[in-house]
């Protein structure tokens, strides 16, 4: 089964994750993608700053990054399909500070990269995730499952479900429906006792 985050231990690692800032290699703003806007980790890895709106805000999921054998191959993403996602006040925060870092070290194209501009790789995000995640004291999460957290926090905010699922990507009820039959057991202790 797939586990998700709490909505408090999602802030308690974010807040990790910016306290543990790798001003080399910065993925504050990919954690936040990943678990509060449902991004998949390739749609996160591949993100090019001609898809971000800044004016407008918005996020516009092209392509993905997915990793087969030795290679990481760059293409669309897995529905085929372009979605656009709204950047929060925060994130967009993040994002101009982000682009003015990269700016000054000569980086353009790739919103997520290593401090040379190279592209980041599904194994290395998977590595820094997993030292995050142990530095947070989270539970085994893995990256997949915060973009459940996202879908699933949304669900219990009250989100309705077309929203959701345009949000994440999903081309069918069906599908949407499988991001929110989780709950931790705080969850079901607040709601049953």
């Amino acid at each position: 089964p797939i586990v998700v985050l709490t909505a408090q231990q999602r802030a308690h690692m974010l807040t990790v994750a910016a306290d543990e800032h790798d001003p080399d290699v910065p993925l504050l703003i990919l954690w936040h993608l990943y678990s509060r806007r449902a991004l998949r980790k390739g749609e996160g890895i591949a993100l090019r700053w001609s898809s971000v709106d800044m004016d407008a805000r918005t996020i516009m999921i092209k392509e993905s990054v997915t990793n087969v054998g030795p290679d990481n191959l760059r293409g669309k993403t897995k529905t085929h399909r372009m979605r656009v996602v709204p950047i929060p006040e925060d994130i967009h925060a993040l994002l101009i500070a982000h682009r003015e870092w990269q700016r000054t070290k000569g980086i353009r194209a790739l919103v997520f990269t290593d401090a040379t501009g190279e592209e980041l790789t599904p194994q290395h995000v998977q590595y820094r995730w997993s030292l995050l995640r142990t530095k947070a004291g989270i539970p085994t999460v893995k990256i997949h499952g915060l973009r459940h957290t996202a879908l699933y926090l949304m669900a219990l905010d009250g989100v309705p479900q077309n929203v959701r699922q345009a949000l994440a990507g999903h081309e069918s009820e069906a599908m949407a429906q499988m991001y929110v039959n989780h709950a931790s057991v705080d969850d079901i202790r607040r709601w049953v006792g």
